[in-house]
């Protein structure tokens, strides 16, 4: 399960951690990572966006417990 920093540290926007899984949907490539600060969208509210590296994060989703 992804460790969401957004509860513990809600002002974070810099840290490290691992990828531990990849997919691809619909032409967009997903990642899941081990701990994150993005939140996902849903209920009204925008997800979060930003970088991974040098890749633009398009769109952040809740999939069964991970982000």
């Amino acid at each position: 399960m992804t460790e969401r920093l957004f509860y513990t540290n809600p002002k974070i926007y810099e840290w490290e951690t691992e990828i531990t899984d990849v997919f691809q949907y619909n032409d967009f490539y997903y990642v899941t990572l081990k701990e994150t600060a993005f939140y996902p969208g849903g209920g009204g509210q925008p997800a979060d966006l930003g970088w991974i590296d040098s890749y633009k994060v398009v769109d952040c989703i809740k999939r069964d417990n991970e982000v």
